[in-house]
């Protein structure tokens, strides 16, 4: 069995691409805490494992963004077709994609009606609260 204290630079490196700024578990055999871009007395110091995410282009302003965290997935599992693509007309509450957490798929709304402009996150990327997944332009 894995030690745990062994799967840290793998937990760092999902917190950098998530950009989940801080991490802490507790259990009854103790604790532990990550934090990126936080140097050892609060310098601001980094390392190359808590490097700081990427940038993104701005949101379109009808942006629909991701409900939770987990894996982003523009078509179910068992289709091959895509719940929504570039140029569609959606309606608010239709389903726009799927966010996969463990063994659930949670279903991604549209919060307004639009016409899609482009599918911003790849499919199966791990993402989290409030990232940007489609970009839609709102109907006036």
């Amino acid at each position: 069995m894995t030690s745990p204290l062994a799967r840290i630079p793998e937990l760092a490196a999902w917190l950098a691409a998530s950009g989940i700024d801080e991490l802490e578990l507790r259990g009854p055999e103790g604790q532990v805490r990550l934090a990126r871009g936080i140097g050892p007395s609060g310098s601001g110091g980094s390392t190359a494992a808590a490097a700081g995410p990427s940038p993104r282009a701005e949101p379109a302003p009808g942006t629909v963004r991701s409900p939770g965290v987990g894996h982003f997935l523009p078509a179910h599992p068992l289709r091959a077709e895509s719940l929504v693509v570039p140029g569609e007309r959606i309606a608010a509450g239709q389903p726009v994609g799927l966010l996969r957490v463990g063994a659930l798929l949670l279903t991604v709304t549209a919060p307004r009606a639009g016409t899609v402009i482009r599918v911003v996150a790849p499919e199966g990327a791990l993402v989290g609260y409030g990232d940007p997944l489609i970009d839609v332009r709102p109907e006036e």
